[in-house]
């Protein structure tokens, strides 16, 4: 079974822009700079590829008697097909333990997943999504380092095949490097 090809290739697609463009021209300042020009770009990939997706920004997912607040989840029209936790710590090393645990509590979630923003004062009322079983849940991190973070394999195999993991490394006089997710090791700089 196929893991989201095409979400994961714009996934990637969106982060390689994000960087190269809005990040090395010094237009991002915070997690929610990154997380705007990233959905930015996210939104014109789906266009490019003319499919129809809906991004929600910080929302409460319920799922039953817990709640978490993902950075970004991506839904089509009744699944859950993507989740994204950003770190941004261009000047430092990051810690990924909550991020993770995120990622994996959303994974492993059985039946529906309740997406509400709880500030809304409109008439709709909160959507209701399942999990797809092929669902990719990516960790994007722009931090400082000499080489890629090491990331605990016992999460990131809980998490399972449909891990995707975004990181551009920062440097002093030069712009970032970002990772090739496709093939893990390979870094060029954007």
């Amino acid at each position: 079974m196929g893991r989201r090809n095409l979400l994961r290739a714009q996934l990637c697609s969106a982060w390689s822009r994000t960087i190269a463009g809005p990040y090395d021209s010094r237009l991002v300042n915070s997690e929610r700079g990154l997380q705007t020009h990233f959905c930015m770009a996210l939104s014109e990939e789906f266009e490019r590829g003319e499919v129809s997706r809906n991004l929600f920004v910080e929302p409460s997912a319920i799922l039953g008697s817990d709640r978490r607040c993902p950075d970004l989840i991506v839904c089509n029209t009744r699944s859950v097909i993507g989740v994204v936790e950003f770190k941004y710590l261009p000047r430092a090393k990051p810690s990924f333990a909550k991020d993770l645990n995120t990622l994996k509590r959303l994974r492993n979630t059985a039946g529906k997943i309740t997406i509400s923003n709880e500030r809304y004062r409109g008439s709709s009322k909160p959507r209701s999504y399942t999990m797809a079983e092929d669902a990719v849940f990516c960790w994007a991190a722009v931090y400082s380092s000499l080489g890629v973070l090491k990331l605990p394999s016992e999460v990131t195999k809980a998490i399972g095949p449909g891990f995707l993991r975004l990181d551009a490394l920062t440097r002093d006089n030069g712009p970032a490097v970002i990772v090739d997710a496709r093939k893990r090791g390979s870094a060029r700089a954007a």
